[in-house]
């Protein structure tokens, strides 16, 4: 009996080694249903063998399995269900069992075989092969047995391709985390993982303050699904704070809120220290190694506060005496060592603000920003204005250039008209001359008549010349005073344009 428990601890230990790289299998039992004993305990070796020789999986022999058995008072003898099997499975610390049965009908041979994983009780694998006599029986059940295992078998080549599998990887809240397959990185959660090949593998999940690590072992071509349970990577921190009669002080690294002493659970990474409150001070910064006590001594110094106020948009700074920049946040309450400072407060608008400051420990002193305008601002306003300008000046002369073309060409026709009425005018006043003394020395009744006819005649005619030429002219005047007015306007809007350049090279040069 000492023997078999030493052979137990022995197998089961150099098999847990193995593990690392190749699940532990075991063959326990291929049943005989119409056929002999021996050609069943046949079948079950070389499911055995073909299994051992895929090198996917570490095999226990049937005689280790009997030894590990027998050393914990458990018969192989009549276990041929799954729950027996699985029993068998977990007595033997195998991740993986085989089970089947070789049964006859006639003159065929069947051989159902199917894996199950130990841990989850699923069958993750199965396989049913024909053959018609016991001599071609190895070359089927090693065909079933690669199939088994996720290979194809060819009887000349062995092995012709690899069947792989897939690992789903999400992260809890929708987290975006990086996710390593042995080692490498692979993607960003979530992530499917494709073409793993079949046994052991280290999945790891990793965020700046976070890992998740999980062994898992692929056994068959089904998706393995994992849940990121990440964990918050931590250290722990003492701190010892100096001067001792300080008090009144808060501690914080990053976030966590922390205390003089042991410091348990510190989120790990580079952080920021600070201590404030009663007029005591400190900010550095310290680095959280994960599952690492570190020591830290912290010499406070007086400390009095800053309150800038400015308008938005204003940053500020303070030079110390050892001329040291401070950056500091305007509209708020500024921490700062007691000592005396040279503060600057900037806004693109405005010019700086310079004020000599001398912060006491506990005591808060209070600067404003002053709001005198830069040339800067004045001519950027300046620029605005004119542009606001530029833009109506443009629009109005738009518009005066629109009347004045579609006046434009009534102004040409009116003026053809009263160029010819003009001529009209100037002929029938020329015949009305040379009628004039012809009426004058008419001597007869019937000659006076006809003569004054013809320069009454002359005279309408005169008249309605004028009219028209009158008329033809007005109509086209408001063509040209359209044009005028959009000259007029143009030279307003070039007058602009000269000022904008003049007041934006000057902005240049500042």
């Amino acid at each position: 009996m000492r023997k078999y428990i030493i052979c137990l601890f022995l197998l089961v230990g150099s098999a847990s080694v193995y593990a690392q790289s190749k699940p532990l299998l075991a063959v326990t039992a291929i049943t005989a249903n119409g056929v002999s004993e021996a050609d069943a305990t046949a079948c079950r070796s070389i499911v055995e063998t073909a299994l051992f020789k895929t090198d996917l999986y570490t095999v226990l022999s049937y005689n280790d399995m009997q030894e590990i058995l027998e050393a914990q008072a458990f018969s192989l003898s009549g276990c041929t269900d799954d729950s027996c099997a699985i029993e068998v499975g977990k007595l033997l610390a195998a991740e993986i069992i085989v089970l089947g049965e070789l049964s006859a009908v006639g003159s065929t041979y069947n051989l159902a075989v199917r894996m199950i994983d130990v841990g989850t009780s699923r069958t993750v694998g199965a396989e049913v092969v024909t053959f018609s006599s016991l001599d071609e029986m190895q070359e089927q059940v090693f065909s079933a047995s690669y199939k088994l295992a996720g290979l194809d078998y060819n009887p000349e080549t062995g092995v012709s391709f690899e069947v792989v599998g897939e690992i789903y990887v999400t992260a809890p809240d929708d987290l975006e985390l990086e996710v390593f397959l042995d080692g490498e990185s692979v993607g960003i959660t979530p992530l499917l993982i494709e073409n793993v090949v079949f046994g052991s593998h280290l999945v790891e999940v990793k965020s700046e303050d976070n890992v998740f690590t999980k062994e898992i072992t692929i056994l068959s071509k089904d998706i393995v699904e994992i849940e990121a349970d990440i964990k918050l990577l931590t250290g722990n921190v003492i701190l010892t704070v100096i001067p001792k009669e300080a008090a009144g002080y808060e501690i914080t690294i990053g976030d966590f809120s922390a205390k003089k002493g042991l410091n348990k659970a510190v989120p790990a990474g580079t952080k920021q220290i600070h201590v404030e409150g009663d007029g005591w001070f400190y900010i550095d910064d310290v680095e959280i190694e994960s599952g690492v006590t570190t020591r830290l001594t912290i010499e406070l110094i007086p400390g009095g506060y800053l309150e800038i106020l400015g308008t938005e948009g204003a940053a500020a700074k303070a030079v110390n005496k050892d001329g040291e920049l401070i950056q500091l946040k305007a509209n708020s309450t500024n921490t700062l060592a007691a000592g005396s400072y040279k503060v600057t407060v900037s806004h693109p608008d405005y010019k700086d603000t310079v004020i000599d400051v001398e912060i006491v420990r506990d005591e808060t002193l209070r600067i404003e920003q002053e709001l005198e305008y830069t040339e800067e601002y004045l001519i950027r306003e300046e620029i605005a204005e004119l542009s606001l300008k530029l833009e109506g000046a443009k629009k109005s002369t738009a518009f005066w250039k629109g009347c004045s073309w579609i006046f434009g060409s009534i102004t040409a026709v009116s003026a053809s008209v009263a160029a010819a009425g003009e001529y009209m005018i100037w002929s029938a006043t020329d015949e009305l001359t040379e009628l004039a003394p012809l009426y004058d020395a008419a001597t007869t009744q019937a000659e006076v008549d006809r003569l004054g006819a013809a320069i009454t005649a002359e005279e309408d005619n005169i008249f309605i010349w004028r009219e028209f030429r009158d008329t033809s002219l007005y109509i086209g005047a408001p063509a040209a005073g359209f044009t005028l007015i959009s000259v007029l306007l143009a030279g307003r809007e070039a007058s602009i344009e000269r000022k904008i350049e003049k007041l934006q090279g000057a902005l240049n040069e500042e």
